[in-house]
């Protein structure tokens, strides 16, 4: 599933000109990816500028000793190497002598020049005179690598295969106007003429292969542009008429970043990395502060298939040392699994789940974080363990039936009981003798009465399984959580009354039973929403639809409806269910626990575990209704 993994190298600062040797950090720096870097498999190199520290340099011993050890160390593992060049990879000599002349217009700078092909004949041969030191050095790296590439230019489009997967890189030139001034933000030009080349080669390799990914290189954040050229840039890596971008890598900033830019139809994601300001072997450290931050490198495994990206972020500590850099993770899942997981196409991802809402209403949408997604894996759970414990209790419920009428059985005993008990337990007793449906109609009450104490078992057992998930602190003693079922007299066809309430871990010394007694329900609001929905309902995405608010003392419930075969009754023209369940809660980080039975389709999980019971038994939930509304009657 790990398609492929890309070192992010940047902003490396090689002092060729006073270090011959390979400095402490950069061996530092190739321990430490021999390490990470060890069960990593289609490694892609990609370096997004600033080789050199100083200018450009024919000075590349270092340099190349560098990679030739970082070929040794990763060896046949590296595809493919990709590297775009740095302002400090320009040679300024021939700039200054340019402008002193006046050669150069100063107003490309400032104005929104279209800078295209017209342009480009005219200044463009000046331009990359500068970058031929930078050429010499690329085309020498990609030989240690035994990589072919026949291109001269400092910008193209190039294409790697990778199981099947077409991986198009394109690398951007964005220093080629770089001046060697100190804070170049805002001042930095892509040129049309560079982005129309791209885009034609993209087309033509398009035409050609199916591309799966589209991965950006260049040197300056997008932020770094001119206002003209990053809308002209953001424009076309947003534009699947343009090159159509899924990921932009670059450095300058000798910083670690995570950035996502998108419009409606597409997202961009940005990964910034860079090693920073050159650690020499001659003693001379940098003291000011912006050269003080920390050296970092990335790497990120490519998950096609499931359209994630892991990223590894790698930061020196005050001793100079590679460790995980744990500022960069937000939440303890992140610094537990040492890495930061994202998408690779946002908007191609449903990323959030449906919460319903009423019938004729819009349904809300809720984005996936890892709280949702650590309460989805307790909801899995609870559904799982309750459907286990209530297959165990009914297995018991049919023993207890079976005693019960043992001694009404006319029949031997021992094998009569064996034979009753296996016709009940298999294919939940769907293929039983009329010897014992027979028995079972005698002892209807008794079938019927063990329902009830079924309903109460559900409640009981969820509820006890959230408690277990949720209250984990001495504060969590005034959490309450009230799971109930109500029932419909049809006599009363507008009305639910109580059948079942539960309230795990109630405690009389600390509550007033009375202040959370279940009212009877009228037949409106979320009862009817949820049965004409067919799903169930949380009443904070639904309060514009209930007409009587949520009493004080509590904060939030699901309405949960079983849709088994049996549970309606004619009402007029229409239906309307006989039974009907719900879960109150008074603290909103229930909330999501809510959302996620919702999410899950609670009612059908209800329905399964009821129609076991059903259909065990060959009873309807009709007859229950019934059973109950006759044992009203006899309490009054």
């Amino acid at each position: 599933m790990n398609n492929f993994t890309i070192l992010h190298l940047s902003d490396l600062h090689f002092d060729v000109n006073n270090d011959e040797t390979i400095t402490d950090l950069h061996t530092r720096l190739l321990n430490d990816i021999q390490l990470e870097m060890q069960y990593s498999d289609n490694i892609i190199i990609v370096v997004s500028g600033d080789l050199y520290n100083q200018g450009s340099s024919k000075k590349n011993k270092i340099i190349l000793d560098f990679f030739r050890k970082l070929h040794e160390i990763l060896g046949e593992k590296v595809i493919d190497v990709i590297i775009v060049p740095g302002n400090h990879d320009k040679k300024l000599d021939n700039d200054k002598q340019k402008y002193k002349n006046g050669f150069i217009n100063y107003d490309i700078l400032h104005n929104p020049e279209p800078l295209d092909s017209d342009w480009k004949k005219q200044e463009w041969k000046f331009f990359n005179s500068s970058f031929s030191n930078f050429k010499n050095l690329k085309k020498d790296i990609l030989d240690i690598f035994e990589i072919e590439n026949n291109s001269s230019c400092t910008y193209e489009c190039r294409v790697v295969n990778i199981e099947e997967h077409n991986i198009l890189f394109v690398l951007l030139n964005t220093s080629w106007l770089c001046q060697g001034h100190n804070d170049e933000r805002r001042k930095i030009r892509i040129g049309n003429f560079q982005l129309q080349e791209l885009n034609s080669q993209y087309k033509k390799i398009k035409s050609e292969k199916n591309i799966d990914l589209v991965i950006a290189v260049g040197h300056h954040p997008l932020n770094w542009f001119t206002g003209y050229d990053q809308d002209l840039i953001t424009n076309s890596f947003l534009s699947k008429e343009g090159l159509n971008v899924d990921t932009y890598l670059c450095g300058h900033t000798h910083n670690r970043d995570i950035v996502n830019w998108y419009n409606n139809t597409k997202s961009l994601l940005t990964l910034v990395s860079g090693i920073g300001w050159p650690n020499t072997n001659h003693g001379e450290i940098p003291q000011n502060d912006e050269k003080k931050e920390k050296h970092t490198y990335s790497s990120y495994v490519f998950n096609l298939e499931i359209n994630s990206i892991d990223v590894y972020v790698r930061s020196t500590n005050d001793n100079d040392e590679f460790n995980t850099d744990f500022s960069m993770y937000k939440n303890d899942h992140e610094s537990k699994e040492k890495k930061i997981t994202v998408p690779i196409k946002m908007r191609n991802n449903k990323s959030y789940f449906v919460l319903y809402t009423g019938v004729n209403r819009s349904n809300k949408s809720y984005y996936f974080n890892e709280k949702v997604v650590d309460e989805m894996l307790i909801v899995s759970k609870h559904i799982s363990e309750l459907k286990y414990r209530m297959k165990t209790i009914l297995d018991k419920y049919v023993l207890d039936f079976l005693k019960a009428i043992n001694n009404n059985i006319d029949i031997d005993k021992e094998n009569g009981f064996n034979t009753y008990q296996e016709e009940l337990l298999i294919g939940n007793g769907k293929n039983k003798s009329p010897e014992l449906i027979d028995l079972i109609k005698k002892n209807k009450q008794l079938v019927l009465s063990n329902f009830e104490n079924y309903l109460g078992a559900i409640c009981e057992n969820l509820g006890n399984l959230i408690v277990e998930a949720k209250w984990n602190n001495a504060e969590d003693f005034d959490d309450l959580i009230r799971l109930h079922f109500r029932y419909c007299q049809k006599e009363e066809n507008n009305i639910y009354k109580k059948l079942i309430v539960k309230i795990p871990n109630y405690d009389e010394d600390k509550l007033e039973y009375a202040d959370y007694e279940l009212s009877d329900m009228e037949w409106e609001d979320l009862l009817e929403a949820s049965w004409k929905e067919k799903h169930s309902l949380v009443y904070s995405v639904n309060k514009n639809i209930c007409k009587k608010p949520i009493k004080d003392v509590w904060h939030n419930f699901i309405t949960a409806i079983p849709n088994c075969n049996s549970n309606y009754f004619s009402y007029r023209n229409d239906k309307r269910p006989l039974l009907t369940f719900g879960i109150t809660v008074n603290h909103q980080k229930y909330d999501d626990y809510l959302y996620a039975l919702s999410f899950f389709e609670f009612e059908n999980v209800l329905s399964s575990i009821i129609d076991d019971y059903l259909n065990t038994f060959n009873i309807e939930i009709s007859q229950f209704s019934d059973y109950c509304m006759k044992g009203m009657k006899e309490d009054e």
